[in-house]
């Protein structure tokens, strides 16, 4: 919990606590009735019930905060659904892969199907992949590549949280490379003909409605 550590309260201790409460409450001393210590003499024992009653109270409110404080420090899991993760850099598709190279891309830090890096003896990453199912939908999208004609290495980190939609169900997210700049579309799945608007540098957008979420954001969270 982020590196905090609450203290943790023995169970043992806890229900000897309890059950001295119980008694001392009821009006008894920390004997069973009729008996005292050898050589004393027989008193009545009344219990401080005002001072143990707080001591109690305190007791129980240190633990709920114990409690509500490992709840309010716990990370939310991944929202994990149904979408699509992809790129392709090939000539018959998005075409960049003729000008740069691939180096590295992630997609979130959840589910290692949507990460890659070059490593040797690699020295490019392949120009396409796809990844479709049930998997945690990404709070970041981060790629790295290298200009072919100037060997110059480029690198981008887009925060996705507040780009994409509420519910990412059936949706798709595509990146595109041209020359220094980075571009990111969110694919719907609502379906259209090639020929209507909007036409984007990515050629999903040829079949379904697919909006520009980064440089330029078009698409209107709802």
């Amino acid at each position: 919990m982020n590196g905090q550590r609450i203290p943790v309260i023995p169970v043992r201790v806890f229900m000897h606590v309890l059950s001295m409460r119980s008694k001392l409450t009821d009006g008894q001393g920390p004997y069973p009735s009729g008996q005292q210590r050898q050589g004393e003499k027989e008193r009545e024992v009344r219990a401080p019930a005002l001072p143990l009653r707080r001591m109690w109270q305190a007791l129980l409110a240190a633990l709920l905060l114990a409690l509500s404080g490992c709840a309010s420090v716990s990370p939310a899991a991944p929202k994990v659904v149904f979408h699509s993760f992809s790129f392709n850099g090939k000539a018959y598709a998005d075409g960049w892969a003729d000008t740069v190279d691939l180096l590295e891309y992630s997609y979130g830090d959840q589910y290692r199907m949507v990460r890659d890096k070059v490593e040797p003896p690699r020295e490019r990453l392949g120009p396409s992949s796809g990844v479709s199912g049930a998997m945690p939908v990404g709070d970041f999208l981060y790629v790295k590549w290298r200009i072919k004609a100037t060997a110059e290495v480029v690198e981008d980190r887009v925060d996705l949280r507040p780009l994409l939609p509420r519910d990412m169900t059936k949706h798709g997210l595509i990146f595109v490379i041209d020359g220094r700049q980075l571009y990111v579309y969110l694919i719907t799945p609502t379906p259209k003909h090639e020929d209507d608007p909007p036409i984007l540098k990515t050629y999903r957008s040829l079949f379904n409605v697919t909006y520009e979420i980064y440089p330029t954001n078009t698409y209107a969270k709802h």
